[in-house]
């Protein structure tokens, strides 16, 4: 056991250049320097990726950026991707839509593409409280009369009774 433990240990460690500009702090002279330096070398010895790929990351999202804020200074609008409440004005939210405005009569109108509780949203096509805005509200509020829970309204009016 004795001669198994003994031996050479090599160090597989690769060296390491402490005053290579690589392993500086990034907000070094030397560090952004040599960053420069690998950006022209690239662009001009790969100019085939690195000039889309500097219009796609740098470009875009400068002339994106500019435009809505010229967009905002301009008209005092923000994009609505970018407004705070935004996830409350997408189609299919409709409980948390409920839930944040409080407002039962608020709901996502499909015909104007809008929440009916928005401004400019579109012309009602009847009141929103018919209970309560109409002299006969039954006429209707044929939609909202439940009666029995166990009867089947299709099947007493057609006669079928389905599967």
């Amino acid at each position: 056991m004795h001669k198994v433990l003994t031996g050479l240990v090599k160090d597989h460690r690769l060296p390491s250049d402490y005053n290579h500009h690589f392993n500086q702090p990034w907000h070094s002279r030397a560090f952004l320097k040599n960053l420069k330096r690998w950006f022209v070398n690239r662009i001009m010895t790969k100019s085939n990726v690195s000039v889309p790929a500097f219009i796609l990351f740098v470009c875009t999202p400068a002339w994106v950026t500019y435009y809505m804020l010229m967009n905002y200074c301009l008209t005092g609008q923000v994009n609505q991707s970018f407004q705070n409440n935004g996830q409350l004005y997408r189609k299919g939210n409709f409980g948390y839509q409920m839930q944040h405005n409080m407002n039962p009569d608020n709901f996502w109108n499909s015909r104007f593409q809008c929440w009916t509780t928005d401004p400019h949203c579109g012309l009602d096509l009847a009141p929103k409280r018919p209970w309560l805005d109409l002299k006969d509200p039954s006429s209707t509020m044929y939609k909202q009369y439940r009666g029995d829970p166990m009867l089947n309204p299709r099947m007493v009016k057609t006669g079928f009774h389905g599967f």
